[in-house]
């Protein structure tokens, strides 16, 4: 596994560190935060592909979205607006 590009103890690294498993997980009551999607588009951002799916929840009692990393191992480029040189940030 590739070390990921999130700050240690952040949501970010947290969601990774769960997803990272390569398994199934409820959005709901497995990832931590209110807005686990906005996490999962930055993660996406780095160049990592995480698989969607709504399937039934023992724990949660309803169809929720789950969610698993397929690489750990980035593969696309980075597209994070910050590497973007400045002048074209401004624009």
């Amino acid at each position: 596994m590739t070390k990921h590009p999130f700050n240690e103890g952040t949501k970010l690294a947290q969601i990774f560190t769960i997803l990272s498993d390569g398994q199934w997980h409820c959005g709901k009551h497995e990832l931590p935060g209110t807005q686990p999607a906005k996490a999962i588009q930055i993660i996406r951002q780095h160049g990592f592909q995480i698989e969607n799916k709504t399937i039934y929840c023992k724990t949660c009692k309803d169809k929720t979205v789950h969610r698993r990393l397929i690489s750990t191992e980035p593969v696309a480029s980075s597209f994070v607006r910050l590497q973007l040189p400045t002048k074209l940030r401004q624009r």
